[in-house]
């Protein structure tokens, strides 16, 4: 005996019965004869929505770009945060979604991200994953990553839209140290002296060392007063 379903178009709880009528054959033997009761078997099966794909969980929004601006080379690794949404199309029936493959370009090798396939992502409760960016290298860089999507592995499955996630960012040499120069404005001047009496006081931390290390022996101490003030007089 087999039972299916006649519809699966509107998801949604399906519930049937079937009824087995029990009533012997023949009442000679120890059954129970025309008083036997008929079983009854209850059926139930959910018809479940489509998994949707999203980047927002209000709206079916396919592409994402991230930029992570301009960055200071040998900055370490950068990360930012974004979120992959199964929207949930009828509340309590949508299918769970499937990342099925992540195929990138371009700069992948700086831009990265922790997306994994075979991730699973529940109606409404969106995967959290980081984008980041290796600043060991200058210059301008751009990637993408095409992530594939589907249903949960049930039957009716299909591929559900993909999404594309693009990065981009630039990345730049640090910037040469300006000897004396205490409040980092590439400039030495008046306004340098009460950072570098900050400095002295270490009630505050210099952009480079070189700005209060006047003598050059990587510390910042009295010894750098005298050439900081000679600085100021005769730049």
């Amino acid at each position: 005996m087999s039972v299916g379903l006649n519809s699966t178009s509107t998801p949604g709880l399906r519930t049937g019965a079937v009824v087995i009528d029990n009533t012997d054959l023949t009442s000679a033997g120890a059954g129970a004869g025309a008083s036997d009761g008929d079983d009854v078997l209850t059926i139930a099966a959910f018809v479940l929505e489509h998994a949707q794909p999203s980047f927002d969980q209000n709206a079916n929004t396919t592409t994402l770009l991230i930029d992570f601006g301009t960055i200071e080379q040998n900055t370490g690794l950068v990360s930012l945060p974004f979120e992959i949404y199964n929207r949930d199309m009828v509340a309590g029936f949508t299918a769970d979604l499937r990342i099925t493959g992540i195929s990138p370009a371009g700069d992948a090798a700086t831009l990265t991200t922790d997306l994994l396939v075979n991730s699973i992502i529940q109606p409404d409760a969106p995967l959290s994953r980081f984008a980041s960016l290796d600043t060991a290298d200058t210059g301008e860089f751009s990637a993408t990553f095409l992530i594939a999507t589907a249903d949960e592995t049930l039957p009716g499955a299909t591929a559900r839209p993909s999404l594309l996630l693009a990065l981009t960012a630039i990345v730049v040499p640090v910037p040469d140290c300006v000897p004396f120069d205490a409040n980092c404005d590439t400039m030495v001047t008046l306004d340098d002296v009460a950072p570098f009496v900050e400095l002295l006081l270490d009630s505050a931390t210099p952009c480079d060392i070189c700005t209060g290390d006047a003598n050059g022996d990587s510390m910042i101490d009295a010894l750098d007063i005298n050439l900081f003030v000679s600085h100021l007089i005769a730049p």
